[in-house]
């Protein structure tokens, strides 16, 4: 009888520690998924922080171009009042009004450069966005497997614990028996 009720006491103490180390693992796991959470939000800042930077920069370089165009647009009317002049003087102006025509290309080569280069921006703008909008889809199904993973994992865990409990609560039934008999 001795025997059984000292079975039975290392039975309880035995659940009692299967139940404890059941909790520090659900513990365990609830840390993990909130480090989890925590890691994919500051990426998604991060990401984000660093679209709103690429944007800004892209804005002023945009701007600076716009700026430079008119100032190329400028340049143009310049040289094309030159010209009007030029057939006045035009023994005289003929080496300069080559110049200017050199100039001229130059800057409408730049002018299609700085479009071609705000056209890649645009483009590497859209792909950064479609990219950006990609990975937020990515980790958002991510985060909702691994919440349904732990939903069931504590689940399963709540589980083992009742059903220890219950072992639990029979062995401490029988011991009492075993002690009123």
């Amino acid at each position: 009888m001795s025997r059984k009720l000292s079975d039975a006491v290392e039975q309880g103490e035995r659940n009692r520690m299967d139940r404890d180390s059941l909790r520090e693992e659900v513990n365990k796991l609830q840390d993990q998924w909130r480090s989890f959470k925590e890691d994919t939000s500051m990426k998604y800042e991060s990401y984000n922080k660093q679209l709103n930077q690429q944007e800004a920069m892209s804005e002023e370089k945009t701007k600076g171009l716009q700026r430079e165009n008119e100032k190329l647009k400028e340049d143009i009317e310049a040289i094309k009042n030159e010209r009007q002049q030029s057939a006045i003087f035009q023994h005289e102006q003929e080496v300069k009004l080559d110049s200017y025509m050199r100039d001229y290309e130059r800057y409408f080569d730049d002018n299609k450069r700085l479009r071609e280069l705000i056209n890649q921006l645009r483009d590497e703008k859209e792909s950064a966005l479609s990219e950006i909008n990609r990975l937020k889809i990515v980790f958002q199904g991510r985060i909702n497997e691994l919440n349904d993973e732990c939903n069931v994992k504590v689940a399963h865990l709540e589980n083992s614990l009742l059903e220890s409990k219950e072992r639990y609560k029979s062995y401490e039934e029988r011991a009492y028996k075993i002690m009123i008999n």
